[in-house]
Order: structure tokens, then C-alpha cells, then sequence
């Protein structure tokens, strides 16, 4: 099955978006307006809020500074995370490369004691390696890019009623704050 990036974002969507963005600006919509608050449009905002989040954390686990994201580099490939980077690098690598990852995303995020029957070709620096070539980390960045934009223009739509406050301009400051974050 080839996967596409609609793919990657049906699969945050009901994952990232839900919990860190979607359910949240929800809640704090239906407090806030005691009820009457469009949630459709909060929804939609908080989507493409969550989803600005994820791909800058997937790109922060291939290209950040370790001590600042907290987490293992690299450690989305060695577990085989269908992220936005590794779908676009599957749609570009040649038929070879795209067998040695498939066979790589076989064996990833096995446990360390199941034996490795030497049959790879490809470890997870050389997929980021071929990310590199193949432009999935500038594809992921632009793709990342056009998300923002669109939680700008549901931020627009969601917050519409709303008048200028402190408490608005936070919300909205969180949109190039998922870009920009460095952890």
C-alpha cells in the first residue's frame, strides 16, 4: 500500500491533533462561551494547530539538537513511524532503496533481544541520508508551511467573534510558536 500525506494526516489527526490542540481549544471554547461557541471551526483550527506541532516535532527527531528536543534522534526511524518525511522518501526512492526500506520499516521497533537476520542494507542514518537527497526534509518543511497558513485562516474563522485581547493573541501566537520550537 503506498501511502500518501493525507494518510499521515488522517493518522495525526486521530492521534496529536485530538489531544495536544483539538480537544483543549474544545473544552476551553465551550467554557469560555458557555456553551455557544462553533465547535466546527475551533475543530478545524485546532487540526491544523496539531498538525503544524507534529511535523515540526518529526523533523525535530531527524535534524534538532538532542539536548534541546529531549528526545533520541533518529529514534522515529529506528521505530518505523510512518512520518511525513519517510512517506514522501518511499514516493522518491528508486525500486532498490524503496526494498531496503520497506525492508527496514519490517524490522523496526522490534525488541533488542529479537536477532537481526542481517538482512538489512540500510540503517537509520542512511535513510536520513537519503531523506537529505531526495528533499523529504524541505518537502516536510514546505508541507509544514502550507499547514500554517491553513491554521491562520481557520484561526481567523474560528476566533472571529472574539475581540482583540491578551488571551486571543496567545492562541494565535501558538501558530509560528509550532513552527519555530526547538523542543
Amino acid at each position: 500500500m503506498d501511502l500518501e500525506p493525507i494518510d499521515y494526516l488522517e493518522l495525526i489527526g486521530q492521534k496529536t491533533c485530538w489531544y495536544t490542540t483539538v480537544w483543549p481549544l474544545r473544552v476551553g471554547a465551550l467554557i469560555g462561551s458557555a456553551g455557544t461557541a462553533s465547535l466546527d471551526a475551533i475543530t478545524r483550527f485546532g487540526f491544523y494547530l496539531g498538525a503544524a506541532f507534529q511535523i515540526r516535532d518529526d523533523m525535530l527527531n531527524l535534524v534538532g539538537d538532542q539536548t534541546e528536543y529531549g528526545k533520541e534522534l533518529l529514534g522515529d526511524i529506528r521505530e518505523g513511524k510512518r512520518t511525513l518525511m519517510l512517506i514522501h522518501l518511499l514516493g522518491s526512492a528508486s525500486v532498490g532503496e524503496r526494498k531496503s526500506l520497506v525492508a527496514f520499516l519490517a524490522h523496526a521497533g522490534k525488541h533488542p533481544d529479537v536477532p537481526d537476520d542481517g538482512a538489512l542494507d540500510i540503517d537509520a542514518e542512511g535513510i536520513l541520508e537519503l531523506m537529505v537527497h531526495y528533499g523529504s526534509l524541505e518537502f516536510a518543511f514546505q508541507f509544514g508551511q502550507g499547514v500554517a497558513t491553513a491554521a491562520y485562516e481557520s484561526f481567523h474563522d474560528a476566533f472571529a467573534d472574539v475581540p482583540p485581547s491578551d488571551s486571543r493573541g496567545f492562541v494565535e501566537a501558538l501558530i509560528p510558536y509550532m513552527l519555530a520550537r526547538v523542543s
